[in-house]
């Protein structure tokens, strides 16, 4: 029985001493980067680790205690905390973490701000602080010496007017912005921007600053900017030197022959009338010298300066080329009204205009006219007609046409027929039409049409 016992003493002996060194074998190793003890601690974070003399650091910034950022400029994270370079509170004041030269143009510490626009140049040894006294922005920030915030109170500034278009009295003097003194060198006029620099409610040429600038001639008025140029009391129109041009009463509405007297006149001899130029952008309604007219109203002429008011010398409205005209010029919805018992129905090629024709005592049948030239009834009041030379239509009989429109050949007219608006071979009652033909009447007129 003893020898029994013996025998199981010595094998809880020996257990407990082998296991135990088992144990020890893997007990952990603090610097080869390996969890040997299986507890999910390695190294230096392994609490066996922390009188080992390889976790003896001073570092207090990463959490593993293993080493601190030892490069901050490599893009690595050295000390494995999470934080690479420039990020780790550990070089905080290494030479590539902050703007170490506010004043060489680079980006020393690559953060997108250059010199004074780094935060990290904020009162260094004042290198990016305003000088009150220099004329310069030292700072960048778009405001020089006493207008810059940081020399408001400062010994050279005193108070002053600071900003002069803040509607605001910034020195209490009760001056505000342009009408303060301090702003005298900020409010000048510019002569030639169409703005009131200084605020005085006088703009460019207008503002007595402005009377001796080179930009602005003392001698002559414009006649459509509503400044008084030549500074003698009378703006634009107003001033007798502006009667001369078409901006002021002589426009399109005063070309007309039966606009005379009143406001639409241009200053003797000269009187608004029409004269056609091919530049478009220019107004063809201008004071025109009446000196040289000899002419009358649909009177034969050799210029335009022959014709009077209101009229042009053509050859091309009614009339043959041979036989250039005085033809007075009308508007059928605005201006109908002609000289001499004229009738508008004529048109013009330009400005919508249309041209007067004079009554005349042409054959409608016989066509007594000038070559080129046809007789056509020109106006009917319902018992009377009027008839007069214009010039011939190439619209061959019964082929359709536009009513007002002379677009007929000689001896025919447009007329409303049986068969509708057509150039209808004219007849007088009494006379004959071609054989098997009728002179059918319009209406109570004396004349009528060929069927």
């Amino acid at each position: 029985m003893g020898k029994i016992k013996n025998i199981k003493f010595l094998f809880l002996f020996s257990f407990l001493f082998f296991g135990c060194q088992s144990f020890d074998k893997t007990a952990e190793i603090c610097d080869d980067g390996i969890d040997n003890d299986a507890n999910g601690y390695y190294d230096c974070v392994d609490s066996a680790c922390a009188d080992d003399p390889a976790c003896q650091f001073t570092n207090t910034n990463n959490t593993n205690n293993q080493d601190i950022e030892t490069n901050c400029d490599d893009g690595i994270d050295n000390d494995g905390d999470g934080f690479i370079d420039c990020d780790d509170p550990d070089c905080d004041n290494d030479s590539h973490c902050y703007e170490v030269d506010c004043n060489d143009g680079i980006d020393n510490d690559d953060d997108g701000k250059i010199d004074c626009d780094d935060d990290d140049c904020i009162n260094l040894d004042n290198m990016c602080g305003e000088e009150c006294g220099n004329d310069i922005d030292d700072d960048n920030d778009g405001f020089a010496d006493c207008y810059d915030s940081e020399c408001f109170f400062h010994n050279s500034c005193g108070v002053k007017e600071r900003d002069c278009d803040n509607d605001f009295d910034d020195d209490g003097d009760g001056n505000i912005d342009c009408d303060d003194s301090d702003c005298t060198n900020q409010c000048a006029e510019i002569c030639d921007d169409t703005f009131d620099n200084d605020a005085d409610g006088l703009i460019d040429c207008a503002d007595p600053e402005c009377f001796d600038d080179s930009k602005c001639d003392p001698t002559s008025e414009i006649c459509d900017d509503g400044i008084d140029n030549n500074h003698n009391g009378e703006i634009d129109c107003a001033d007798e030197t502006c009667g001369y041009t078409s901006h002021c009463t002589c426009n399109m509405e005063n070309i007309f022959w039966n606009m005379q007297g009143g406001l639409e006149e241009c200053n003797q001899p000269y009187e608004c009338s029409y004269q056609y130029n091919n530049d478009e952008t220019e107004d063809h309604a201008v004071c025109v010298s009446m000196d040289s007219v000899n002419k009358e109203y649909y009177e034969q002429c050799g210029g335009a300066e022959e014709c009077p008011k209101g009229s042009i010398c053509t050859s091309n409205i009614g009339h043959s080329t041979d036989n250039y005209t005085c033809v007075p010029l009308c508007q059928k919805e605005t201006h109908p009204n002609c000289p001499d018992n004229g009738v508008c129905i004529g048109y013009y090629l330009y400005d919508d205009l249309n041209t007067c024709v004079p009554p005349g005592n042409c054959d409608l049948v016989n066509q007594n006219c000038d070559q080129d030239d046809a007789c056509y009834i020109i106006s009917m009041d319902g018992s009377n007609y009027f008839t007069a030379c214009y010039r011939e239509g190439n619209t061959s009989s019964w082929n359709h046409c536009i009513p007002g429109n002379f677009e007929c050949k000689a001896g025919s007219q447009c007329l409303l027929t049986h068969l509708g608006n057509r150039c209808a071979p004219l007849c007088m009652a009494g006379t004959d039409c071609n054989a098997g033909q009728m002179c059918h009447h319009v209406e109570n007129y004396e004349f009528g049409y060929c069927f």
